[in-house]
């Protein structure tokens, strides 16, 4: 029951829609990062579930960064983490999906500088199968 004229104007102004409501969250820009030792392996599991996750979680994937390689080869051999590091340089990324700590490298070097990298440029890496994300300086 409205009994004033200043009630009148908040019944009104309740029962307007919200333009937050209907604004949509902006998508967070992320890359993902799938690597597999040998042409015999497959990575389209690996990109199925990350895509999967990405859309779940409302990210905006940018680009899916491939490589088929060992995972102790040298920083220098791996196109796919270069690939990331420079969309993260280029700012055109917030976040890096994995499937496992292991896609990025076998070697503890190679994965920390990649992390390191990423990590200078305010970009995180989430880690899918234990859902662990890394700390970036300006997380997003």
């Amino acid at each position: 029951m409205i009994t004033s004229p200043g009630d009148a104007a908040l019944t009104e102004a309740q029962s307007q829609p919200n333009e937050s409501m209907h604004m949509k969250k902006p998508q967070i820009p992320v890359a993902i990062l799938v690597r597999v030792s040998t042409a015999k392996q497959d990575k389209a599991r690996q990109i199925s579930e990350l895509r999967q996750y990405a859309d779940g979680k409302g990210y905006d994937v940018i680009e899916v960064c491939q490589e088929t390689i060992s995972g102790s080869a040298e920083d220098h051999e791996r196109d796919g983490l270069r690939r990331a590091e420079q969309l993260a340089r280029e700012g055109k990324i917030k976040k890096v999906l994995v499937h496992e700590i292991s896609r990025i490298a076998r070697k503890n070097s190679v994965a920390h500088r990649f992390v390191e990298t990423l990590e200078e440029c305010g970009v995180s890496v989430l880690a899918r199968a234990i859902n662990r994300n890394t700390s970036a300086k300006r997380q997003a």
